[in-house]
């Protein structure tokens, strides 16, 4: 005797075991096991549904998804011997088998049965997803002759889908789980709560058995184009799915044509910011029930940089336009005491700059101002991101400022975790011009001229692997950009890497920290100098030697 409820099973709420089911129900106590149903009802409306009963021999629940990320690239099985009363009530310790979808092949935990019992009920599973137009579960057992029988189905519940504009810190409350706990999301939410200003932005949650939901077009009178990432999943075939999305129909290439200095570096590929959001989501859709994207506006910024606590102190690298963290660009660099004096400066021209212009990545060379900031600029981008720099310390903050002097506005635009303490990461090595710390030898191989183009969506975390010399090697470099992640994925140990210029917070110059691959800048003239077999050991003087008989 098992509940039929219309506040059960639907797509919005499941209310598993909320009411009874009572198993072996003789025909002379039916009515009886109705009643004691229906009064689980607690005087809700309740339907009641007969089922002959199956002496089971091994019985279990599967999903049509991995339930924990709605990822379709895995689905899940438990199963227990004998009635499944014990497993789906949690009484009994069920066997989780996770299962390659692509393959059906068990991933991880002990499968009871035969391979062919596996996949039938991995296309039992497909053939009720696709006739329910959306992921699901099954409660399903074997009986005495060897037969898969399945005993109920229901719709997996997915996260609302919907459209959140992050506008305040109680937009927040409302959002899904999935959505709320993501770095980007936490980090908009600490930094509303701190009152620390960012570029506007909204949240587009789509799942597999709802139409896209509607967008609404919205864009404060500064942007200069759209970031659109999709948080979730966090990768599509390993690789971090993120699109620049344009305004408006401003001509690009009319307004850069004349000009050498300038050249477009990045299209956007689509039309407008709602189509970006739409493709994205439905990347997402490929490989999960569960799309989320964050599209958030990009400011004009004329100079962008990042700000880490060390030490009591503040180091602050700044450059002209954006893809500072990605290592593309020379960097000024300070350091700020905590009441506000600039203790150091280190200030260097700039050879090329990023800018955005209506979503088109724009390359300017040679640009005629330069990035150094006044000490009252310094202590303006301190007291604007302090407050989140004292709530998480371990961040490295990602910054822009619209305009230098008193009308410029400083705002957040993205973090990252900075150095771990362990690392032992020293501000005089903005002096000495170490990067990372540490000892490597090897001939020398000169990457400069031949490091390929900017990726400009390369980003941190995605899973990429290059290849990389079988023994300890020396790289030069024109600069410590994330280009290089995948050849340093690849490095055996003792490698090192000697740079025209870098940036310490870059993201590529943290993980060499992470690493212990030593890292130096030297002069060009140095570099060009250097013999085809060198020691680098940043505790040395000179940082760089000719190794013994080279």
């Amino acid at each position: 005797m098992r509940s039929s409820a219309p506040s059960e099973d639907t797509i919005t709420s499941s209310n598993a075991g909320a009411y009874l089911t009572e198993l072996g129900v003789r025909a002379d106590t039916i009515e009886k096991s109705a009643a004691s149903v229906r009064a689980s009802a607690r005087g809700q409306e309740m339907g009641i549904v007969v089922q002959e009963f199956v002496p089971a021999v091994v019985s279990g629940v599967a999903f049509s998804i991995e339930p924990t990320n709605y990822s379709l690239d895995s689905w899940v099985v438990s199963w227990v011997t004998g009635t499944g009363d014990g497993l789906v009530s949690g009484r009994r310790q069920a066997n989780d088998v996770l299962v390659d979808t692509s393959t059906g092949n068990p991933l991880r935990g002990t499968w009871f049965g035969s391979a062919d019992l596996l996949a039938q009920i991995g296309s039992t599973l497909t053939d009720l997803a696709t006739a329910l137009a959306g992921p699901v579960d099954i409660e399903w057992c074997v009986d005495q002759a060897g037969n898969l029988l399945v005993l109920q189905v229901r719709p997996i519940v997915l996260p609302a889908a919907g459209v959140w504009d992050l506008d305040s810190a109680e937009a927040f409350s409302g959002l899904p789980a999935v959505v709320a706990g993501h770095p980007k999301i936490a980090l908009r939410r600490q930094a509303a709560e701190a009152g620390v200003l960012m570029t506007p932005s909204q949240v587009i949650v789509a799942t597999s058995r709802a139409h896209l939901p509607q967008i609404p077009v919205r864009h404060s009178s500064v942007i200069a184009g759209s970031s659109v990432v999709l948080l979730h999943p966090f990768t599509v075939d390993k690789r971090v799915i993120r699109e620049f999305a344009q305004v408006d129909q401003t001509d690009v290439d009319f307004f850069t044509a004349e000009c050498r200095r300038y050249s477009i570096r990045d299209y956007p590929t689509f039309d407008s910011i709602t189509e970006t959001e739409i493709r994205v989501a439905k990347a997402g859709l490929a490989s999960a029930a569960v799309s989320v994207v964050l599209e958030q506006d990009i400011w004009d910024a004329e100079i962008t940089g990042i700000i880490r606590s060390v030490n009591n102190s503040f180091l602050v690298e700044v450059g002209m336009g954006h893809f500072i963290p990605k290592g593309y660009v020379e960097t000024s660099a300070y350091v700020v005491s905590a009441m506000g004096a600039v203790l150091s400066r280190k200030e260097t021209s700039q050879s090329v700059v990023f800018h955005f212009m209506n979503g088109h990545v724009v390359r300017e060379i040679d640009p005629p101002s330069s990035s150094s900031l006044s000490d009252s600029e310094i202590n303006e981008v301190v007291r604007s991101l302090r407050p989140l720099l004292r709530a998480e310390p371990h961040l490295a903050l990602e910054f822009g400022i619209t305009r230098r002097g008193e009308s410029g506005v400083t705002y957040l635009i993205d973090a990252a975790e900075s150095d771990d303490p362990a690392v032992g990461f020293e501000v005089d090595s903005l002096e000495r011009g170490v990067v990372s710390r540490g000892r490597a030898s090897g001939p020398v191989v000169d990457l400069r001229g031949r490091e390929g183009t900017e990726d400009l969506h390369a980003h941190l975390y995605q899973s990429i692997i290059g290849e990389g010399p079988k023994d300890a090697t020396v790289f030069i470099a024109s600069s410590a950009s994330v280009d290089l992640l995948p050849l340093l994925k690849a490095c055996p140990p003792g490698c090192g890497f000697v740079f025209e210029n870098a940036s310490l917070l870059a993201h590529f110059a943290v993980v060499l920290r992470e690493r212990g691959v030593p890292g130096v800048v030297l002069k060009r003239t140095e570099l060009d100098r250097l013999g085809k077999v060198v020691v680098l050991d940043t505790e040395a003087l000179p940082i760089v030697q000719e190794s013994c008989g080279n």
